[in-house]
């Protein structure tokens, strides 16, 4: 029998962990050495050995248009926002509040959280305007009293937000005014202003820490001299600081400041003067709105050097009220200017009109139908750069507040309820007006479109009268220019849609009278057509996979067509049945259609074996009618039917469970969607076309299996073109193409903030025989493929990476040298170069920096092997998270 010494084992285990435990030891040690070294190494190289820029950005951002970035409910319905003030300084907003007790708050918000910090109350007194001193951290209330007993009415309240506390007070007279302040930052004084029928009143007050008083009232309304019903106000800050600019319909008083007196009138007789808007000082004129003939309104400017009006006239929009311009005084000065705008007639009153960082407030009785929306000028050229609508429940105006050191306006506006809008204005939204192509006379009434990337055009159905043929047009995506026509027979009126076979570059122009035209794109002529026995043709869907199309018409009747290259026929149709027909769709995985009526007094969805081609099921969809498209989920066997009454209806079409889920309300922007498309990189991102009225809009959906559709943004297109016909999407560029239906316009819309272009900012390598062993590139999601390039700075490349899968997500991914031609990056001399960068991907991926105008440029490029020659580009202010390095 063994015996075990049980000590012995002991022993020999404590020794045994305690040598485990010195080795895990040890290796840590030299772990931490190494690790340290090459921390240490790597630091050392990106101080010394290399080129670029090495620190992490943001990717809040959107190249080329405006952005929403989030929004902000206060209370309840019934609270009423008078005005909101920005704290730059300490990242707060106020807003001065009448809630529903009839208490009169100045509450206080971290910008960064969008949280409430605290609240403090005004007694007695009502408030009725406000400015704030960020550099010495005040605010000042402009307040009524409430209490009939007291003897002092009105006054002006000083905030210290230290505190957030009230701090000193000035008892006005009887026959001042506290409405409409505008302050003068520069010098410390606040001018309130007030105008009606018997003149123009000028409040003065001082805001000087030891010499906070009323200093002077002036009215100007002598019968000789009169300024009566002025609507607008504005201070010329540097170098025409000593002058305020007072305006009614064709008058503007002239306000010296040095004696606070009138010093002279400039009239007009040529146009009515609506408001006064800003002044651009480095340029020298002050901007100022008109309306023409009451249909478009346009923006003007007077020289302020020589106080004559200025001939050129912007047009911004018809039928458009502009309600206020922030000019973009940061340093170094963009000469930019943001135009708020609201469609219909109001009447408003300006309550308060800041320059740089200040606010701007407008009481509206009239709320307008549509949403509020910015227009981005430059002021330079004098032109129109951009535009944004706010959300749909932006419809009055309160407050405007810029951020410029952070690119940021936030508006406080009412609607149903209140909110706080926070945009981004640094570029441009994704959804940019990116050209307009004029068609010769003759060709407008475009009904219907394809693109064909690879050939690098797109086709269009035009028509000069209904009575005549159509024509097809081919307009080449990279000059975007007309370059030829070709006319269809006489029987081949009314284009109802269009289609493409990317691989035979066969373009498919379907008649309402149910002909399908067969177009060879390589040669562009028409090849033959089609009859499938159908008319009144209101839907259709093309499965490119099986070679097969399909057509509904108005009574609920569907036609199946092969459209295989070598295989163009009629293979039959159903009469369903539905009485009425608007809404189809396939299941290409299931071999099941399902087509939905257009019946005003129940709704109804039926569902076709199409292998067989018979009707197998019908269901009601809770009293939901009138639909207009329907979009397929595969993935999850649902249906998505949008209707009339602008509701998304949810459909369970799993093969063996066919029943109605649920109704989403979709906001009042989605009315008159129609069409879609979805995003070739994001099956869940989906780009409907919605015609409502004159107003066309672009709208951004996402969705979320069975939650509610999340609309993620719009872009309301130019209201004078009428509605839009015809929408294609071309995934190279990132661009959709619209037609419009009344007019001869195609429009070129960016739907993507990075795709379709070149990027490259400004580098310099550090010293003589410089070689370049490896590149890093900050991607902040794992998505699509990148490109690298080097190029001379006379914009002559250099080298060029391979495409590469982009596998970083919130890191840096590592592009070797290898990856192209290595050679190249041999011995470089030291001086200015520019890094660039592509990618595929429809996501912000890149990490942007803000850097000075010209530090960066841009230029349209499909993705692919970079050019010889930069030509064309853009200047632009965006450093990019990318470098070199020399090991």
């Amino acid at each position: 029998m063994n015996f075990i010494n049980k000590n012995k084992i002991k022993n020999f285990s404590q020794g045994k962990l305690l040598n485990i435990f010195l080795i895990l030891v040890l290796a840590v040690a030299i772990n931490h050495v190494v690790f340290s070294y090459l921390l240490i190494n790597r630091e050392s190289a990106k101080a010394s050995d290399i080129f670029g820029y090495a620190q992490v950005g943001t990717n809040n951002y959107q190249q080329n248009g405006f952005k929403y970035l989030d929004k902000l409910k206060l209370y309840s319905e019934i609270d009423q926002v008078n005005f909101a003030l920005l704290n730059k300084v300490n990242n707060y907003i106020y807003f001065a509040i009448e809630n529903q007790d009839n208490k009169s708050l100045l509450i206080k918000f971290d910008l960064e959280n969008f949280d409430r910090q605290a609240e403090l109350i005004i007694p007695d007194y009502q408030i009725k305007t406000g400015v704030i001193d960020n550099d010495k951290q005040k605010i000042y209330l402009g307040v009524e009293a409430e209490n009939e007993l007291l003897a002092i009415k009105k006054r002006i309240i000083k905030i210290d937000l230290k505190t957030f506390s009230i701090k000193d007070a000035i008892d006005l007279q009887p026959d001042d005014i506290i409405s409409q302040p505008y302050f003068d930052k520069s010098n410390q004084f606040i001018y309130y202003w007030q105008s009606n029928g018997q003149g123009t009143k000028l409040l003065k007050i001082n805001t000087a820490p030891d010499n906070f008083q009323r200093e002077k009232l002036i009215k100007i309304g002598s019968r000789n001299n009169s300024l009566t019903y002025a609507h607008s106000l504005v201070l010329a800050p540097k170098p025409n600081k000593g002058f305020i600019y007072l305006a009614n319909q064709n008058k503007i008083a002239v306000i010296d400041l040095a004696n606070f007196g009138l010093a002279q009138f400039v009239e007009t007789d040529e146009h009515l003067i609506y408001r006064l808007l800003g002044v651009d000082p480095e340029l020298g004129y002050l901007y100022y709105s008109t309306k023409y003939a009451y249909k478009y309104t346009q923006l003007r400017r007077l020289d302020l050097n020589t106080l004559t009006f200025d001939s050129d006239i912007l047009n911004l929009q018809s039928i458009s009220n502009c309600q206020k311009m922030i000019v973009d005084w940061s340093e170094p000065i963009k000469h930019f200017a943001y135009i708020i705008m609201s469609k219909g007639v109001i009447t408003e009153k300006d309550l308060e009109y800041k320059e740089e960082d200040e606010l701007s407030v407008f009481h509206v009785s009239a709320m307008p139908a549509t949403p509020l929306e910015i227009i981005k000028v430059n002021l330079t050229d004098f032109s129109r750069v951009a535009k944004i609508a706010l959300n749909s429940d932006s419809l009055k105006l309160r407050s405007v507040m810029p951020d410029f050191n952070n690119d940021l306006l936030y508006l406080a506006t009412d609607g149903n309820e209140s909110y706080l809008n926070k945009i981004n204005i640094d570029s441009t939204d994704i959804f940019e007006e990116k050209d307009v192509y004029n068609l010769p006379a003759g060709e407008k009434n475009i009904s219907s479109g394809i693109v064909d990337p690879s050939l690098g055009y797109a086709y269009f159905s035009v028509q000069e009268n209904i009575n005549e043929p159509r024509k097809i047009i081919k307009i080449d995506l990279k000059t975007f220019e007309r370059v030829d026509s070709l006319e269809l027979a006489g029987n081949e009126k009314e284009i109802f849609t269009a289609f493409l076979d990317p691989l035979s570059h066969l373009g498919y122009f379907v008649t309402n009278q149910g002909i399908v035209i067969r177009i060879n794109l390589l040669k562009f002529e028409k090849i033959d057509s089609l009859n499938i026995g159908l008319s009144n043709l209101v839907t259709s869907w093309v499965d490119l996979k099986n070679g097969l199309a399909y057509f509904g018409n108005s009574s609920g009747s569907l036609a199946q067509i092969s459209i295989l290259p070598d295989d163009f026929n009629y293979l039959g149709n159903i009469n369903t049945s539905l009485n009425s027909h608007s809404a189809l769709a396939i299941d290409t995985l299931n071999n099941y259609a399902y087509l939905a009526d257009n019946d005003n007094k129940e709704g109804h969805i039926i569902k076709v074996d199409l292998l067989n081609f018979s009707e197998v099921a019908k269901i009601a969809t809770g009293g939901w009618t009138n639909f207009k498209s329907v979009r397929i989920d595969q993935k999850n066997e649902l249906a998505y039917f949008v209707t009339e009454q602008d509701r998304m209806v949810l459909v369970k079409i799993a093969p063996d469970n066919f029943r109605y889920l649920n109704s989403y309300d979709m906001p009042l922007v989605f009315r008159g969607s129609d069409q879609y498309i979805e995003d070739p990189s994001n099956k869940d991102l989906v780009y409907y076309l919605a015609n409502s009225g004159n107003n066309s809009k672009i709208i951004k959906i996402k969705f979320k299996g069975t939650n509610r559709p999340e609309v993620l943004d719009y872009f309301n297109l130019p209201e004078q073109t009428g509605p839009m016909a015809s929408m294609v999407l071309d995934d190279s560029y990132g661009h959709i193409y619209l037609g419009t239906a009344d007019y001869n316009y195609i429009y070129k819309i960016a739907y993507t903030p990075l795709k379709g272009k070149i990027r490259a900012f400004k580098v310099n390598i550090p010293e003589d025989n410089f070689t370049v062993d490896y590149f890093e590139f900050y991607s902040h999601e794992r998505l699509g493929n990148i490109k690298l390039a080097l190029y001379d700075f006379d914009k002559n490349l250099i080298w060029q990476s391979s495409t590469i899968k982009n596998t970083a997500n919130n890191d840096w991914l590592r592009v070797d040298v290898s990856q192209g031609a290595r050679q190249y990056l041999q011995g470089l001399k030291a001086g200015d170069y520019w890094l660039a960068w592509q990618t595929d991907a429809v996501a912000n991926i890149a990490s942007y920096n803000q850097g000075g105008y010209g530090d960066g440029f841009e230029m349209n490029y499909k993705f692919g092997l970079f050019p010889k020659k930069i030509s064309n580009e853009k200047l632009t202010d965006a450093v990019w998270s990318i470098y070199g390095v020399k090991q």
